[in-house]
């Protein structure tokens, strides 16, 4: 999503634990925010990609990447696919 559209299957595949409906409405809102463009592809088979907003990019990305930094600091190896 960083650098190219990516479609609600592969979001659920990258983020196994997140529900379909949840990714969804997280989904909506971030389009309603105007931080995620939501692109209509269907022709004859329902395609639809998401991607970050072109002038939100930038922020998105320096966002995560200093979430990442945290969670490699404070986190250290821990685990979050613990039932």
């Amino acid at each position: 999503m960083r650098s190219k559209p990516i479609r609600l299957g592969q979001l659920t595949r990258l983020i196994p634990r997140a529900s379909k409906k949840m990714l969804i409405q997280n989904l909506r809102q971030l389009e309603a925010d105007g931080i995620v463009v939501r692109k209509d592809m269907s022709d004859l088979v329902l395609h639809i990609e998401y991607e970050l907003d072109e002038s939100a990019r930038e922020a998105v990305c320096a966002l995560l990447d200093r979430l990442e930094e945290w969670g490699r600091l404070n986190l250290g190896n821990a685990r979050y696919d613990k039932e």
